[in-house]
């Protein structure tokens, strides 16, 4: 769980999406995702990826891959389920701390190592923040920031940012995205 008072030694987007997860859900366990929309988080949709939870047998398909994330991930998630990808499928630490999330509804946020194509970039820190409906986990949003050191508050989102307008095509796929 992310207490209260750790909040200001998150990054400031993870901040950001939590701050916002937090008020959507109000005094429910967890917003559904029905409750998002991208047009009140333009900042935080480029570092987002929506992951769908299947129950049986356990596992976590990408749905929507933001286009900060994407720059600096190897190859296309989109549409693949974690099992398939090697270092992500049970055992992993993404998949153990999703499966946290799920099994507990409760967010969570974690500083990883980093293994892509990306060679300043050092670590990640993460928000897993559980999406749902009547209790029951249907989805993950990840907020992903990625650190070019190993101090957290160093990081490449300046550097990779888009600026891209409210209703554009980005803003558009995460609506469709998150309405399917």
């Amino acid at each position: 769980m992310v207490r209260s008072n750790h909040i200001g030694n998150l990054h400031p987007v993870i901040q950001e999406a939590y701050t916002y997860w937090n008020r959507k859900r109000g005094d429910r366990p967890m917003p559904s995702r029905d409750d998002i929309d991208p047009i009140d988080i333009p900042g935080i949709i480029p570092h987002i990826i929506l992951i769908d939870v299947e129950h049986d047998p356990m596992d976590f398909r990408f749905r929507l891959i933001g286009t900060y994330v994407d720059r600096h991930v190897s190859g296309s998630y989109t549409g693949k389920r974690h099992r398939d990808i090697p270092q992500k499928g049970p055992g992993s630490g993404i998949w153990k701390a999703m499966e946290q999330v799920v099994r507990t509804g409760e967010p969570h946020v974690d500083y990883l190592g980093y293994y892509g194509p990306v060679p300043e970039v050092r670590g990640v820190e993460e928000a897993i923040l559980p999406l749902g409906k009547d209790g029951r986990i249907m989805m993950l949003m990840n907020v992903l920031v990625f650190i070019a050191s190993r101090n957290p508050m160093v990081d490449l989102t300046a550097r990779y940012r888009p600026d891209w307008p409210i209703g554009s095509a980005e803003a558009e796929q995460f609506r469709i995205s998150i309405n399917d």
